[in-house]
């Protein structure tokens, strides 16, 4: 399965997660989770709070596969998402899954 994970790294305080604690986080939360490949992409993320507003945040989404079955995948899944949370004081990680076909053409 594929997997895109959309990590804010700003809390509700403003602080922003700093380049070190991302690296670290990846190293021991992500990658191994994701055996079977990652990429990790800079980004900007735009949401609408509670009031309506439109934020902005800076953002890593994750591309990962898992070579595994669906309930091992999302458990997986689960864990990263609750340690970021846990560790940085951040809101759930957004996620998108879907069926991966490998080939080569």
């Amino acid at each position: 399965m594929e997997f895109r994970l959309f990590f804010g790294l700003s809390d509700g305080s403003g602080r922003t997660v700093s380049q070190s604690e991302w690296e670290e986080f990846l190293a021991d939360t992500i990658i191994p989770r994701f055996r079977a490949g990652s990429t990790v992409v800079d980004g900007v993320g735009n949401w609408e709070d509670p009031d309506g507003a439109i934020q902005r945040e800076p953002v890593k989404v994750v591309i990962g596969l898992i070579a595994r079955t669906a309930e091992v995948a999302m458990q997986a899944v689960d864990e990263i998402s609750d340690e970021f949370e846990r560790r940085f004081d951040q809101d759930p990680v957004f996620r998108t899954f879907g069926e991966v076909c490998f080939g080569l053409s």
